[in-house]
């Protein structure tokens, strides 16, 4: 797979299941999108499937919804795990 993301993450055992598989099975993704629900307890399966793909990530978009401290914990985060990265915002 390589294109692969979420319009809502939230808490449901199915969900988080599904997002815990992905990091499992899947290297090769190209493309990750998250669009919405991303909190301090799922963000770690981010930071966690981000760092199994990184060698084949060639795009992550992540809407925080203006969520200041979320959005600087993930860019701290970001940081550790790719070595270079280009940050675009729209506003």
């Amino acid at each position: 797979m390589e294109n692969f993301g979420f319009e809502e993450i939230n808490e449901s055992p199915q969900l988080l299941q599904l997002l815990e598989s992905v990091i499992i099975y899947c290297c090769k993704i190209k493309i990750l999108y998250l669009l919405d629900g991303l909190n301090n307890q799922n963000i770690n399966l981010v930071f966690n499937l981000i760092e199994n793909v990184k060698q084949n990530l060639n795009y992550l978009f992540i809407d925080t919804y203006h969520d200041n401290h979320l959005s600087l914990i993930i860019l701290q985060n970001l940081g550790q795990i790719l070595r270079t990265f280009e940050i675009d915002s729209c506003n």
